[in-house]
């Protein structure tokens, strides 16, 4: 079981491989739902709370990695910024690398 350190990475890159996919299908911006995003990133360490998936969204915006496209008092609809979209190949990327290359890819 992955302790709290992993699983908030684990759900950031979720969140991240998530916006992605929704940008390659010409979606504007996007309101994620814990249970879509674990379904389709194939989360595989117990249910993601909202909480959980609010807190990852705002370390992601606080990295510039992600926008929201949401006016005030709406659910969030959240956008992936071309940084995003590079620090998510370059995950990738670390995770074809050797494990000493690997080191963490989002920080709170």
């Amino acid at each position: 079981m992955p302790d709290a350190d992993q699983r908030r990475e684990g759900i950031c890159d979720a969140l991240l491989t998530w916006l992605y996919v929704e940008s390659q299908s010409h979606y504007s911006g996007s309101t994620p739902a814990p249970e879509i995003i674990a379904a389709q990133s194939d989360w595989q360490s117990g249910p993601i709370s909202p909480r959980e998936l609010l807190d990852a969204a705002w370390t992601l915006m606080r990295q510039g990695l992600v926008t929201s496209t949401t006016p005030p008092g709406q659910p969030p609809a959240l956008r992936i910024t071309p940084a995003g979209s590079q620090a998510l190949e370059a995950s990738r990327t670390r995770r074809a690398s050797p494990p000493t290359a690997r080191g963490k890819r989002w920080r709170s």
